[in-house]
């Protein structure tokens, strides 16, 4: 597990730091065939999918025999990477097939990157304007690279809000109705207030997403839902204080009892770097949505983690965090800003810290937050690595609560010491019995 880590991590660091003048694309059948075309002398790969359920990847022979490949997952990220294996640094170039993906939910293509074997990367973001395929809130009126000129009452203009339109691509169909919602500063804000009634027997594969975007792109999520119930369900949505930033591809719809459906939901990333927080609506349960806004071209990457020991702890508590800071040019030695900050899904702000760091290497340190004075509730502990033309942005959930349930590891331990202190008082008992019967023994 350590080596798939330690691999992903240089992949990541590598294709980051520049671009190949090849352009290979990959495409996935409805079986999780997953295929290569155009490449040029590809070495390495790493590809992304959206996804619900579970999924496997088996791996093809088109880098050839001798190769390290596996897969990870993160939150409802499914990746899949490989790489050769050989000292002459040799490529492969042409068509093929990388994998077969076997799932038993929704699969979507996201992002893919290619290395070839020079050392040289190429990426390709599937959920944007220009990635050759009219999917999400595309259309005619906002990528005619991908979809093509407008015709047929579907474009900007025809009178009618429809084929992924809202009022950010087209204000001459789609209009804003109502006020603008509560929330102080949430997700996207200007969203009329809407009321979704409570479904009972609802049930949803998720009640959290967290997502790292650049900005100007748009990114494809699925929830599963599923009607648990014993009648029929019209399921309403609601985009909440994000507005036109996320759009559902259903904004209502009908679960027969026992029916799920994969509901798409697509979200930008708008046209700055910052940390977004805030709660969408199916049915009437709440998902809190937390969403890493980066520069486009980053000198620099930043992760904070909240270690699971501290994703839920008492109110006046610290927090524990592990703050990595990854530069991606080569030779750097730079002055950066990192801001922290804390603050909940409804966008209001708690704390807010800052410090300036030379980064002149990958480093990796310990930080602590305190929470004194904190409501209950779910919060988000973001972090923003600014310098010169960019900003990484990322982010960590955890929750305050008045009652922990004890965790199965916590019960283990505690169960191992009580037989531990069990067992030598045991032992402690009959090695005194023994001394006793010893000294009768002498004595008679």
């Amino acid at each position: 597990m350590l080596e798939k880590r330690v691999f992903v991590g240089v992949f990541v660091l590598v294709f980051l730091a520049s671009f190949v003048s090849a352009s290979p694309s990959v495409s996935v059948s409805d079986a999780g065939v997953t295929s290569v075309s155009g490449a040029e002398n590809l070495y390495a790969y790493e590809v992304q999918f959206d996804y619900t359920g579970s999924a496997s990847a088996s791996f093809g022979t088109f880098l050839g025999g001798t190769t390290s490949s596996g897969t990870n997952t993160k939150n409802t990220i499914f990746y899949v990477y490989e790489s050769k294996l050989d000292s002459s640094k040799t490529g492969v170039s042409g068509s093929g097939t990388l994998f077969t993906v076997t799932h038993d939910g929704a699969l979507n293509l996201t992002y893919a990157t290619f290395i070839d074997n020079a050392g040289l990367s190429y990426s390709i973001d599937y959920t944007y304007c220009g990635d050759r395929s009219c999917n999400g809130v595309e259309n005619c009126s906002t990528c005619v690279t991908d979809c093509g000129t407008c015709g047929g009452g579907t474009y900007c203009g025809d009178g009618t809000c429809n084929g992924g339109e809202t009022t950010a691509t087209c204000s001459a169909d789609c209009k804003v109705v109502g006020g603008a919602g509560g929330g102080g500063g949430g997700g996207g804000g200007g969203a009329p207030t809407v009321v979704i009634p409570v479904i009972t027997g609802l049930e949803l594969d998720t009640n959290e997403i967290t997502l790292d975007m650049v900005v100007s792109s748009i990114r494809e999520k699925v929830i599963r839902v599923t009607n648990t119930g014993t009648a029929d369900a019209k399921i309403e949505t609601s985009s909440g204080d994000f507005g036109e930033k996320v759009v559902f591809a259903d904004k209502s719809f009908v679960l027969k009892p026992g029916e799920s459906k994969d509901l798409k939901i697509f979200i930008s990333g708008g046209d700055k770097a910052e940390i977004l927080t805030g709660k969408l609506n199916i049915g009437g349960k709440e998902i809190l949505l937390a969403v890493n806004v980066k520069s486009q071209k980053l000198l620099f990457d930043a992760m904070i983690v909240i270690p699971d020991s501290s994703k839920q702890i008492k109110p006046n508590s610290k927090v524990n965090a592990q703050v990595t800071l990854i530069p991606m040019g080569d030779n750097p030695r730079v002055d950066v800003t990192l801001n922290y900050i804390v603050k909940d899904y409804n966008g209001k702000v708690y704390l807010k810290e800052s410090e300036t760091v030379l980064v002149d290497q990958q480093k990796s340190f310990k930080k602590q937050f305190y929470t004194k004075d904190l409501p209950t509730g779910n919060y988000i502990l973001g972090l923003e690595l600014v310098y010169p033309n960019g900003v990484a942005t990322s982010s960590s959930h955890f929750e305050i609560a008045e009652n922990i349930p004890i965790s199965f590891k916590t019960i283990l331990i505690s169960l191992i010491v009580a037989s531990v202190v069990v067992m030598g008082l045991i032992v402690y008992f009959i090695i005194r019995i023994g001394k006793k019967k010893k000294i009768i023994l002498r004595r008679a």
